[in-house]
């Protein structure tokens, strides 16, 4: 498994349109092969690693809002997924726990043993998965803007795996699903944190960027303060 950097292409960090001012100052594209699929990442920024999914039908672009005041505290690598933006697009591995090990593979070449992970719209069941199947990798998860299938709503159709006490953010707009992402997460875990982004739908890294960012950095302050005394 490697990871190299990119060249200037569509969709990259340098060929992306209207960037915030300095983005690609802190932000490059690298192309990761992670032995079964070569993903393609944009990342930057110092501290601990902090993994950005997105949805449907976005790409890493999709958290360029939010990935300079978060790179002032984290590693911030936002990936395109399997099947999207500049990563490979293999006929097959598009359920969630392929696409989970994807992440594995790509955080593993990138040399983090442990990271904090955010998934919203169809990145929040991946990144469920990702927590659920790995959850000795997973320190914090953040999720918004989507069901979790065959689990909400409740009951649940099945047992689903259960995060017990892995802390959980989850966010929804206020004119979208609400508390309807947090409602899901206490199906399956604790410890959940539940946030309402106020003048958000759907799209909430885009819509509400200061809020979520707000919501973020202090649900994340204790993973980053324990990074920071590790560093020390």
């Amino acid at each position: 498994m490697s990871a190299t950097s990119s060249p200037q292409g569509r969709g990259s960090a340098d060929g992306a349109p209207n960037l915030p001012a300095g983005f690609t100052d802190t932000f490059a594209s690298r192309y990761v092969d992670t032995g079964d699929v070569r993903l393609h990442a944009v990342i930057g920024g110092n501290g601990p690693p902090l993994l950005l999914i997105h949805g449907w039908p976005e790409s890493w672009y999709a958290w360029r809002f939010v990935m300079s005041p978060l790179a002032r505290d984290f590693e911030v690598i936002a990936v395109d997924q399997r099947g999207i933006g500049l990563s490979d697009k293999p006929e097959n591995g598009y359920d969630t726990g392929t696409l989970a090990n994807d992440l594995i593979a790509l955080m593993d070449a990138l040399g983090h043993q442990t990271f904090a992970a955010y998934g919203t719209d169809t990145g929040m069941p991946i990144a469920y998965a990702l927590a659920a199947d790995h959850p000795e990798r997973v320190d914090r998860l953040v999720v918004s803007e989507a069901p979790l299938p065959g689990i909400s709503p409740s009951p649940p159709l099945f047992l689903p795996p259960q995060l017990n006490t892995m802390p959980v953010l989850a966010m929804g707009g206020a004119e979208s699903v609400a508390e309807g992402a947090g409602s899901t997460m206490k199906l399956v875990a604790d410890d959940v944190q539940t946030v309402v982004l106020p003048g958000a739908a759907h799209w909430v890294a885009e819509q509400a960027p200061a809020e979520l960012l707000e919501a973020l950095t202090s649900f994340l302050a204790p993973y980053l303060a324990a990074y920071t005394t590790v560093a020390v």
